[in-house]
């Protein structure tokens, strides 16, 4: 009797052990864990702070100092791709507008993980049409007997008065509301002259002796700029034929280190660069102006730092002629400045940032409106003042040389 109770009782836990394994199959074969399984191989998902910036920064309000070169280091991307994203900086590639809106990233695009194949993906079924057997034709209703129109006496034209053809007016031409006449520079002065020197004896490398390279600075050789990347201008003359080939040019900016002691300031430029390269693209068998802007590779200028530029050119048997100009960047938060330029025109930056004594920034803009609008005279009257005011004596005619990063170049990961 015990062995038959005991033989039930094995059998009993054998069938409710089958069942168990049976149950949990069925579950895993549906996708259903255990709550153990669960516990220890689900994660709870976070959403990513990292993709909610990326979504919030497609796009880049233009502030007061902005430059492209500088959002496209910001961003990491390089210019080519930056024009693509706003095509409307192909018909103004050197000019932004303080308060524009432009794209730094794609948008639209699809964020699916899906890793099927287009082909493998299942075409869905085309809706089935039921057709009935017998299909109802409507007959066409009778037509009304047509009733006789009675016609009418055709009415006699009135007669037209001729009038006279307007004699053309006189078109006047387009004045500029702004008209940059003055500037209202800084008082700061830096006693700085253009150098001609020679290691071992001997008189510059250029065409006219008694010509020679200068800033297109006021006379205080110094000037306030509020770009991160702004632009350098100054005057090259031409070289002899036989010093092109052997004279290299050479651009350094280094930063400018203050000191007080017992009420004297002190200044010296820091031990390294900040910036230094050859130029290769100067035209050295012409007299130009040029205008050199910083590269994205350096790094931006700071606010409320000065600093100070150099171009030398190394002439043959160590004759050597050099430039010194100073350039400080402002602070750019400047609430009124910044309203005025965003509820002006682009053709009124220039003056305006005149009145505020921006010198670097009003060169750069007008240089941008010369180059788009080739045709326009009222900027080369513009630039043909300005010029005055520096007292430069050389035709206002002049090429200007542009030296500046190329748009299709990638300036990669900072």
């Amino acid at each position: 009797m015990a062995n038959f109770k005991d033989r039930n009782i094995i059998m009993l836990k054998k069938s409710l052990l089958l069942s168990t394994i049976v149950f949990a199959t069925s579950l895993l074969m549906n996708g259903v864990s255990s709550p153990a399984v669960a516990t220890t191989m689900q994660k709870p998902t976070l959403k990513s702070p990292k993709s909610e910036h990326l979504a919030q920064s497609n796009t880049h309000r233009v502030r007061l100092g902005d430059t492209l070169w500088g959002i496209s280091r910001r961003y990491r991307i390089n210019m080519g791709m930056l024009v693509n994203l706003n095509p409307k900086l192909r018909s103004r590639p050197n000019l932004i507008y303080v308060g524009e809106t432009l794209y730094v990233r794609g948008v639209g695009r699809s964020t699916s993980t899906s890793t099927a194949r287009p082909q493998d993906r299942a075409k869905p079924k085309p809706p089935v049409v039921v057709k009935p057997r017998y299909q109802y034709k409507p007959q066409p209703p009778a037509r009304p007997t047509p009733q006789p129109v009675a016609v009418q006496p055709r009415p006699q034209p009135n007669p037209v008065t001729v009038k006279p053809k307007p004699q053309p007016v006189a078109t006047q031409p387009r004045q500029n509301s702004r008209r940059l006449t003055t500037f209202n520079l800084p008082s700061e002065r830096r006693t700085f002259k253009d150098r001609i020197g020679a290691d071992r004896g001997g008189i510059s490398c250029t065409q006219n002796k008694q010509d020679s390279m200068r800033t297109l600075l006021p006379d205080n050789n110094f000037g306030w700029t509020l770009y991160d990347y702004p632009q350098f201008f100054w005057y090259s003359p031409a070289l002899e034929a036989e010093s092109i080939e052997s004279t290299d040019v050479y651009f350094t900016l280094g930063i400018v280190e203050r000191k007080e002691d017992n009420g004297v300031i002190e200044e010296k430029l820091g031990e390294d660069p900040l910036y230094e390269a050859q130029l290769t693209q100067l035209q050295k068998r012409r007299s130009e102006i040029v205008s050199f802007t910083l590269p994205p590779d350096a790094d931006p200028l700071e606010e409320g730092q000065e600093y100070e530029w150099e171009v030398l050119v190394e002439c043959p048997a160590g004759n050597h002629i050099s430039i010194q100009g100073r350039i400080k960047r402002l602070s750019t938060e400047n609430p009124e400045l910044s309203s005025k330029l965003e509820n002006a025109t682009i053709e009124e930056y220039p003056s305006i940032l005149a009145e505020a004594g921006v010198w670097y920034d009003a060169l750069q803009i007008m240089t941008g409106l010369m180059r788009d609008n080739p045709e326009d005279d009222i900027f080369q009257q513009d630039w043909q003042n300005v010029l005055k005011l520096i007292e430069f004596k050389e035709s206002s005619d002049l090429p200007i040389q542009y030296i500046e990063p190329q748009f299709e170049e990638n300036i990669g990961q900072y």
